[in-house]
């Protein structure tokens, strides 16, 4: 009945002495291996079980003390699957129902009891709950493939598990596709101390390829059983259904991989390239500079639009840099005491300009000077700016926007509201996410000002959010330490 050999351990309640004689009897003549332990009544059987570990249970229906599904209950409540076979004089439908309501595995009545019933009840019974373990082992098993973060660490939990799952006493994954690294993960039991010594042992091995979804080979999944030949039928069927969880695993950890190594060459191109970028923007400027004392007044618009280029790249360049620092968690942030309505009201002077060219306003709300709060103020202002940039690009002529500061417990929260035409609520979600722009027609930016305010606002130990509704205009609030907090 199991591949070591063991005999099943098997509890017999029944309060007549007589019927408990036949059933031993019954057992004896079948090719089950059986050690049993008898009971007369509930009270009995219950501390037997407390007792012992069993695989099997043959319980009389009417017990003194109770009946059958006082048993079947209490093996329930321990978790165990221990599957209860019933033993009943009656055999009307209504009492076998009830029975298998509360989760007896399988009934047999006392008239019906020969060795063949009893054999083949006892098999089925323990094949469901075997079933049913090996798929919640399963399902186990391959979440925590799943979540594996890497190539070598798939290969480690698949193989980790594959021993567990088949009781082998190793297993071995091998990544050995075409054109893939050649990888190599093994599982032993304690008893081996190297897989040489599990190959000199003479242990039989089970292998199954690891398939890709276009039916390529990625490698393969071997266990090593401790005795040659024990493999059952079934533990092939689990293990091929736990190499094809490996092997979408790992193409998805390939994915993930490729993915991780083009944004970080992305990002190291990008850092070069802003870097590079800075000096004959420099040159530019400086050259910009002395046009401007060098020409006449008709000139001096020309050299204003090269200056404002010239501005408008160095943003940009900031703007990327920044994006790589954050997502490698670099930031920099040096945080100390700030009035927040000093940092509030320079962002609406720095932004006056550019909403007046626009026919807008930005105005300071309700900010109290004694509001103060540990920030880095120039990334402050870094984050007002992208706010109030935003909003002033999508107000109309004679908008207004409104930036105002509330405290509320250990936190300051900054709005900045405006009453543009508002944000379509599929977009919402995305508006942090890098390069992102909700208006994909527009053509101003980078789409990297939203995911850099929230980059700063998340270093300082802050969070943003945004409220919107179509043709009720557009609010962004995020949240800033007090220095006073209060509880």
């Amino acid at each position: 009945m199991n591949r070591t050999g063991e005999r099943l351990r098997i509890l017999i309640v029944d309060d007549d002495e007589v019927d408990r004689m036949a059933i031993v009897r019954a057992l004896a003549a079948t090719d089950i291996a059986a050690e049993t332990t008898e009971a007369a009544d509930v009270a009995s059987a219950l501390a037997a079980l407390r007792g012992s570990e069993f695989e099997c249970v043959l319980v009389d229906y009417y017990l003194p003390g109770g009946d059958a599904t006082d048993i079947i209950s209490a093996l329930a409540a321990t978790g165990a699957a221990v599957p209860a076979i019933v033993l009943t004089g009656r055999g009307d439908e209504q009492l076998v129902v009830d029975l298998l309501k509360h989760g007896a595995s399988d009934y047999i009545t006392k008239s019906g009891l020969t060795p063949a019933a009893l054999s083949q009840s006892i098999k089925r019974a323990l094949r469901t709950v075997r079933a049913e373990r090996a798929a919640e082992r399963l399902t186990g098993a391959s979440l925590r493939i799943h979540a594996a973060l890497s190539i070598a660490e798939t290969l480690e939990v698949t193989a980790t598990e594959a021993r567990d799952l088949l009781a082998a006493h190793a297993a071995v994954t091998r990544l050995e596709g075409p054109g893939s690294q050649r990888l190599e993960s093994v599982s032993l039991s304690p008893k081996f101390g190297s897989i040489d010594a599990v190959r000199a042992a003479g242990t039989a091995w089970l292998d199954v390829s690891l398939t890709g979804h276009d039916g390529a080979s990625l490698g393969t999944l071997s266990v090593a059983d401790p005795s040659a030949g024990a493999f059952r039928r079934s533990d092939e069927a689990v293990l091929r259904q736990l190499a094809q969880t490996a092997a979408i695993a790992l193409e998805k950890a390939r994915l993930v991989k490729a993915a991780q190594d083009a944004a970080r060459m992305r990002d190291e191109v990008l850092a070069i390239v802003s870097h590079d970028l800075r000096s004959p923007l420099n040159t530019i400027a400086m050259s910009a500079g002395l046009l401007r004392e060098a020409v006449g007044k008709p000139e001096l618009g020309l050299v204003e639009r090269i200056e404002r280029g010239v501005k408008r790249m160095n943003r940009m360049i900031s703007d990327l840099l920044d994006a790589s620092c954050i997502d490698e968690g670099k930031l920099a942030v040096v945080a100390r005491p700030e009035k927040a309505a000093t940092i509030v009201r320079e962002a609406v002077d720095n932004a006056e300009p550019i909403a007046g060219a626009k026919g807008c306003r930005v105005v300071c709300g309700e900010v109290d000077d004694a509001t103060v709060v540990v920030a880095d103020r120039q990334r402050m202002l870094q984050v007002l700016s992208n706010v109030i940039g935003n909003a002033i690009r999508f107000s109309p002529a004679s908008g207004a926007i409104v930036v105002d500061v509330e405290p509320n417990g250990a936190l300051a929260w900054f709005s900045v509201k405006d009453d543009g035409p508002g944000i379509q609520a599929e977009h919402l979600d995305r508006l942090f996410d890098r390069y992102y722009k909700a208006d994909l027609d527009s053509r101003e930016g980078a789409g990297l000002g939203l995911f850099i305010a929230r980059g700063i606002v998340e270093a300082h130990g802050g969070r943003i959010r945004v409220e919107s509704e179509p043709g009720r205009g557009t609010t962004v609030s995020f949240s800033i330490p007090l220095a006073n907090r209060t509880p």
